[in-house]
């Protein structure tokens, strides 16, 4: 279980991520608040396992986050952490 202050204290942790995971994102902004919220994350629209998800995601998640990356009119995520989620959870 990750040691997520954020969550413990105001919001209930709904995501498992290994450490492993978790100490690869060291890149996020928002302290990794996607295990307690799924409504933060940006939506995927496909998956190229362990590599990268394609995402929908709104202007002000595209620029407020490291792991974002717009290419060729695709919106894609390199996070460790969001792909895991998507990975274990399809969510």
């Amino acid at each position: 279980m990750c040691t997520r202050t954020d969550c413990s204290q105001k919001r209930k942790q709904i995501f498992e991520v290994g450490k492993d995971i978790l100490d690869k994102t060291i890149e996020c902004k928002k302290d990794k608040a996607c295990l307690c919220d799924s409504k933060i994350m940006c939506e995927v629209e496909d998956y190229i396992p362990d590599e990268i998800i394609f995402v929908y995601c709104d202007s002000y998640r595209r620029k407020n986050c490291k792991y974002h990356l717009s290419f060729g009119g695709a919106d894609l995520c390199g996070c460790p952490t969001r792909i895991e989620i998507f990975r274990k959870y399809e969510e």
